[in-house]
């Protein structure tokens, strides 16, 4: 991708209203009681059509722990760090 359309991606109002609107899937996700591993594992498959890897649940299901993070707020963050992945980009 060129430098302005990461700028875009990054930055995209529109992409994260659509993130956070209550019908979202990371909204929804979010207000199951689903694992954190579970919800990991669905939007791997949905962003990239793959399971994560060992290293990559591990490090997104620790997004679930960080101070202050509420459900919805991790879910959110694990999907706009894959949106925003050089993989997602060019892959898709």
């Amino acid at each position: 991708p060129t430098i302005t359309q990461t700028l875009h991606l990054a930055n995209n109002s529109k992409l994260l209203k659509r993130i956070t609107l209550k019908a979202s899937r990371a909204s929804v996700l979010a207000g199951s009681d689903h694992a954190p591993e579970h919800i990991v594992d669905e939007l791997y498959l949905s962003a990239f059509a793959r399971h994560p890897t060992k290293n990559e649940l591990k490090v997104a299901v620790s997004t679930f722990d960080i101070k202050d993070a509420t459900r919805q707020t991790a879910v959110e963050d694990i999907l706009w760090a894959l949106l925003n992945s050089a993989e997602f980009v060019l892959k898709h």
